[in-house]
């Protein structure tokens, strides 16, 4: 069943389709913005089809102008710019966006305890088997202290750490990694051009 709906005024004091019911088909005239027709969910392949050539009959027998806009819009997907014409429209509590939305369980699943170590476990195994020891070096814990330096001149200025990680294109840069083997200072130096 094809019902016509008139915003006389807006916002629109009648409930709006989804509690009307999913088997139907609603056409909700805007005047001059054009022509919405919703379709439920649960309404039939002939009555989705026979609702936009309604629409499109109606839009003749109203003596608009044929390049009127006539949108389809499902049930579940409905945009803000539609659902301004009900007062009552009512979404999931769970739900922030416009157009279709998601939950947080649908977007990132339960939360889970992240391990970074575990990210690329299996391929630094493979590489490590395969490139030999070297491969992955790091000689202690990772507790060591790194300074940062910038090539100016040829000469080394020391970078301000609350920059460490960033660098910038056109700079060349020197990274000195200091950490302790058997209470003897070792290095370990980067460069970055």
């Amino acid at each position: 069943m094809l019902r016509i709906l008139f915003p006389s005024h807006r916002p629109l004091y009648l409930p709006p389709p989804q509690e009307e019911g999913s088997q139907d088909c609603f056409l909700l005239d805007t005047g001059g913005s054009g022509l919405f027709v919703w379709i439920g969910r649960e309404s039939s392949r002939a009555e989705k089809v026979r609702s936009m050539e309604l629409a499109t009959k109606y839009l003749e027998r109203q003596g608009y102008p044929k390049w009127t806009k006539v949108e389809r819009i499902c049930e579940g997907t409905e945009p803000t710019v539609f659902k301004q014409y009900f007062k009552s429209w009512k979404e999931p509590e769970s739900t922030i966006g416009f157009g279709r939305v998601y939950t947080q369980s649908q977007i990132a699943g339960p939360e889970a305890p992240f391990n970074v170590a575990s990210l690329h476990a299996g391929k630094r195994r493979l590489l490590a088997k395969n490139a030999g020891p070297a491969f992955g070096f790091m000689p202690d814990d990772g507790s060591g202290t790194i300074e940062k330096f910038r090539v100016e001149d040829f000469e080394l200025q020391p970078v301000d750490e609350s920059t460490l990680g960033f660098f910038f294109g056109g700079d060349s840069y020197v990274l000195k990694y200091t950490y302790q083997v058997e209470g003897r200072e070792k290095y370990i130096v980067y460069f970055w051009q």
